[in-house]
């Protein structure tokens, strides 16, 4: 049995009404394998409370999704990540 190979993550995150949200955030990711299908995709609703906060920021939401897509994504993997948040983007890869 062949391993899949993953070769792009799409994610992002949001708040809903304000930002920072005392309601809470959704979020999404897609992960696509080397012919651009769909091999897993999810996404959720975030609750401040859950967060151990009282609000929660798009930055989390974004990050959230980039972070859990990691479980399925071989440590092996060489990927591209789609996100249109700088702040995750530079926390995850520039430190």
């Amino acid at each position: 049995m062949s391993k899949t190979i993953i070769k792009s993550l799409y994610a992002d995150g949001g708040v809903i009404r304000v930002n920072p949200s005392p309601i809470g955030g959704t979020y999404a990711y897609r992960l696509l394998n080397q012919d651009e299908q769909i091999v897993m995709c999810n996404s959720g609703l975030i609750l401040p409370e859950k967060m151990g906060t009282e609000t929660v920021t798009n930055n989390q939401t974004e990050m959230l999704a980039i972070l859990e897509s990691f479980e399925y994504i071989p440590d092996d993997s060489i990927i591209t990540v789609y996100s249109d948040s700088n702040v995750s983007l530079g926390r995850l890869f520039r430190g």
